[in-house]
């Protein structure tokens, strides 16, 4: 408690030192480069949707024609939860930290490994709790608070289960289960083999040859090797603990039999040149065991 009592201290210090006279801290003076009205910024991430194993890239850009002016990477930029609660945001000790300016089309990018970063409002010193712990998956948003006046330049991105929902169609490689605990908190479920992917917006099912889907209370009786279509969120690394590897499908997703075009012989979900092939290289065979003159065999 002393020890940070002493810290406190010094910072208002040191704080008072630079703004007497003014009142504010200036950061053209921190710099000793000039910050004139007029930047303007851009906040962008190298993508939308991150999972839970992402570091999140994010790239500030001067896009206007004078010098941009910060406090720094460090004191100027925050994230927020879809909530407007920060879940990171550093030390206000670092707004006294001289940075360099970025003059017209010049960037600078910087890191998130996806963890909390808070600190106590009374005492900027020491990180407090839940610091270093994973965020939860869901909608964030990064801000960056630049000069002259003061602009907040950010973006919205996502990170986990919410890059949803997956779309494929594969086989059904074991029977139904149903009230088997710890998975899917006892729901109904089955392997799928993972045949063709019809959407897939953050790549989750890419060299993924089979997964668990569940599907709620109510058995729906598929047997190994039907032919199926699913739909729900695929919880790839992170999400409740039940449904973490497995695909859900919740209130607004399904998994169903396919129904084959008649015709359809290979089952590829198109009547084409390929089944006349099969057809026509058995054409007038048979295996009638019946018929001493069927002799074709698999």
């Amino acid at each position: 408690m002393c020890k940070k009592l002493a810290y406190l201290v010094c910072f208002v210090l040191v704080l008072g030192v630079i703004s007497f006279g003014t009142g504010v801290i200036n950061p053209a003076s921190l710099k000793g480069q000039p910050c004139p009205p007029g930047a303007v910024a851009e906040l962008t991430t190298d993508k939308y949707h991150y999972e839970y194993i992402d570091n999140v890239t994010f790239t500030l850009t001067n896009v206007g024609d004078v010098n941009l002016c910060s406090r720094g990477i460090d004191a100027s930029y925050w994230i927020e939860d879809a909530n407007g609660q920060k879940v990171r945001q550093d030390s206000p000790i670092k707004i006294i930290t001289p940075q360099p300016t970025l003059k017209p089309g010049e960037s600078m990018s910087w890191t998130w490994d996806q963890t909390y970063l808070i600190y106590d409002s009374n005492f900027p010193f020491d990180p407090i709790p839940p610091t270093g712990q994973h965020v939860p998956p869901g909608t964030y948003v990064a801000k960056f608070e630049y000069y002259y006046p003061s602009q907040i330049a950010q973006v919205e991105f996502v990170l986990g289960y919410s890059c949803g929902p997956v779309k494929f169609r594969g086989t059904v490689a074991s029977d139904e289960q149903c009230g088997v605990l710890p998975i899917c908190y006892g729901d109904c479920f089955c392997d799928v083999n993972v045949g063709q992917i019809l959407d897939d917006p953050c790549g989750l099912l890419q060299n993924v040859s089979s997964v668990e889907v569940c599907y709620g209370t109510e058995p729906l009786c598929f047997k190994k090797g039907d032919r199926v279509e699913v739909s729900g969120y695929y919880w790839k690394y992170f999400g409740p603990m039940q449904c973490v590897g497995r695909v859900t499908t919740g209130q607004t997703g399904y998994i169903r039999l396919i129904e084959f075009i008649p015709g359809d012989i290979n089952k590829d979900y198109y009547v084409d040149f390929f089944d006349v092939a099969i057809l026509a290289r058995n054409w007038l065979q048979c295996n009638n065991p019946q018929d001493p003159n069927c002799t074709w065999t698999p």
